[in-house]
């Protein structure tokens, strides 16, 4: 048996594809380099209806279908540092100073709600009912139009004070912080 060399087959000649810039737009094919003109990054127009070609242009990011979930992975925890660990070994999972505030204010923010609970405050507004007449019945109706009416006037006041200590260069709201907004506002501030 007499072996004959066999031909190797050539490989395609390598073409360079135009490298994608920051800031630059998918058809500004001026400043994508000296091959820019045979391969652009996107067709210039592509008629309506038709699919979109891809014949030489070089996908950045891969195409899913779905809902985003089905192509996520669990990620690898990340092994404890020295930073992340005390001497004993234990984890330091304090949260820093001030992000629990900031969570409640976006929580609170995005709701509706009443924020004083509905019982205390019924409590309240049938200890201030007492001064005027011994046997005085409120509805819930009229209960809640005044819990609503007061957490707005409330929440107006605290805005205004953050206003004021802003105004003083400070973060922290003072009680003279909220008498000058009643001040400012003409109400009589008879508790502070």
């Amino acid at each position: 048996m007499v072996r004959t060399k066999q031909a190797k087959p050539k490989a395609p000649p390598k073409v360079r594809l135009p490298r994608f810039k920051p800031g630059m737009n998918s058809n500004d094919n001026a400043s994508a380099g000296p091959c820019s003109s045979a391969f652009p990054l996107q067709p210039a127009a592509v008629p309506v209806g038709s699919p979109p070609a891809t014949g030489g242009v070089r996908r950045l990011f891969p195409i899913t279908v779905g809902t985003g979930r089905e192509n996520l992975r669990p990620r690898p925890a990340a092994p404890a540092t020295a930073t992340n660990t005390s001497p004993t070994g234990m984890s330091n999972s304090k949260p820093k100073p001030g992000s629990a505030a900031i969570r409640d204010i976006r929580k609170y923010q995005g709701t509706t709600e009443l924020l004083i609970p509905k019982a205390s405050f019924f409590r309240l507004v049938k200890e201030l009912g007492q001064d005027y007449k011994s046997d005085l019945r409120f509805s819930s109706m009229a209960v809640e139009a005044l819990q609503t009416a007061s957490e707005d006037f409330l929440v107006g006041v605290f805005e205004d004070a953050v206003l004021c200590a802003h105004h003083g260069k400070r973060v922290t709201v003072t009680p003279a912080d909220i008498r000058l907004t009643l001040r400012i506002r003409g109400e009589r501030a008879t508790w502070a």
